[in-house]
């Protein structure tokens, strides 16, 4: 148990380190809220100030899911959650408006939406004093030291689900160990992805009996869709044209893609190149680089169903790109070629469609392990992506098989969204376990 000496001085250190952090992030924090539909919400309930309030009589369970990843990785999870236990209040929070905009599609099924408040200590408190959940789950890498503690010191059970951690972060808990074993000890429950996941955190102090490898919830989120050429045509393609699509990118990334195009367009005329860029709002950015290197941009939002030689099509609005990667015939997934840890090649893959990536891939290091190994994507550099592109696009038959073996690593990854629902029902059982 934590002393209340060494709980005032590890608020009094994540205090003072977020408001130094909050300093510096001030332009950025400024420049997400105008991407809020609410900035009203946004600015209050990122203070503390909500005007949700927990309803008598209803367990309540907190999801955080900081952005779109990590909403979308839940979702099957939020609504198990509201099946199972239909007289349960559910609340989820997210960090970013993208995040938000994207957990509104839970509103439907009963949940509730607010802003995850700044990790400041009397801010944090406040809430989870005016909120008194039940139980806290935190979603894949969400570790808010002052959130964490306050729980805990309030007798919140807090835990995480779908957890991971990077070698890049388990590096940087280690420079910290005597601030954040603390934090890790304070949760109750940790259930993680991989076994390289546990054992990194038990490198971090954590006791082995907390941690449990379910598997990775992403692999149940994606439909399967092997085959809909449909979608392709409804863009406006023709069948005989071949689309890269380049997916979740980031700044800097599409200019790689589109100058790799513009060379291979000299052997396949044919093809296409469609940027999903990661944040919807760089679209007109993106189009400007369109332009840059010779391409004509349109926009997913005013498409009228043609696509002509030269367009590019730039996706500009959220929650699309799972919907039209079967209308690809590679993927090229964004957060790779520059030092970002990547982004998730699993939808896709749900759509046997061969992925190229690039290096960077820290934060999908376990996922990929599996795709590479079974054939059906490739990490490369930059300076390989034309050459690696024109030989799956060269060769049908490698390309199919390239997808289809991508496809059954999905159907063989699945069932983790299950196996977390049935551990948080055993944990629910356990009335002691519990806040209220």
């Amino acid at each position: 148990m934590m002393r209340i000496r060494e709980h005032k001085i590890l608020t009094l250190l994540f205090d003072t380190a977020m408001f130094f952090f909050g300093i510096f992030s001030l332009p950025h924090f400024w420049m997400k809220s105008k991407q809020a539909a609410d900035r009203k919400k946004f600015f209050c309930e990122r203070l503390g100030r909500l005007e949700y309030a927990r309803p008598s009589g209803k367990r309540l369970i907190w999801i955080h899911a900081v952005s779109v990843g990590e909403v979308a990785a839940v979702k099957k999870f939020v609504e198990g959650i509201r099946a199972n236990f239909p007289g349960t209040e559910v609340l989820v929070s997210t960090v970013t408006p993208t995040g938000q905009a994207m957990a509104e599609s839970f509103r439907p099924f009963g949940c509730k939406l607010i802003y995850f408040p700044f990790d400041i200590s009397f801010i944090v408190r406040h809430v989870l004093c005016r909120i008194n959940p039940d139980l806290i789950l935190l979603a894949e890498t969400e570790i808010w030291p002052n959130f964490i503690l306050q729980a805990k010191a309030l007798g919140i059970p807090a835990g995480i689900i779908n957890g991971r951690i990077s070698a890049k972060s388990l590096s940087g808990y280690r420079k910290a160990a005597f601030l954040i074993r603390p934090v890790f000890e304070s949760l109750e429950f940790l259930l993680v992805q991989t076994e390289e996941d546990k054992e990194r955190y038990c490198q971090l102090g954590v006791d082995s009996s907390k941690v449990h490898v379910l598997g990775n919830m992403k692999f149940d989120q994606t439909e399967i869709s092997e085959e809909d050429s449909s979608i392709k045509i409804k863009l406006g393609y023709d069948k005989e044209d071949q689309v890269l699509i380049a997916g979740s990118t980031h700044s800097g990334e599409e200019k790689l893609v589109f100058e790799a195009v513009k060379v291979l367009r000299r052997e396949f005329p044919n093809l296409k190149v469609l940027i999903a860029p990661r944040h919807p709002e760089r679209a007109v950015e993106v189009a400007e680089e369109a332009r840059k290197t010779g391409f004509q941009p349109k926009f997913y939002s005013s498409a009228d169903g043609t696509i002509s030689d030269n367009q590019a099509l730039i996706i500009d609005q959220i929650g699309v790109l799972k919907k039209i990667y079967p209308a690809s015939d590679l993927v090229v997934m964004g957060g790779s070629f520059i030092p970002h840890g990547g982004q998730n090649p699993i939808e896709p893959s749900a759509c046997a469609r061969p992925v190229l990536s690039g290096p960077y891939i820290s934060n999908f290091h376990a996922v990929y392990d599996v795709f590479v190994s079974a054939g059906s994507a490739l990490i490369i550099t930059e300076g390989q992506l034309v050459q690696k592109t024109r030989e799956i696009l060269s060769d049908d038959l490698k390309r199919k098989e390239m997808g289809h073996q991508g496809l059954q690593v999905v159907l063989k990854q699945r069932g983790a969204t299950e196996r977390h629902l049935n551990w948080i029902k055993n944990l629910i059982t356990q009335e002691d376990l519990m806040h209220a």
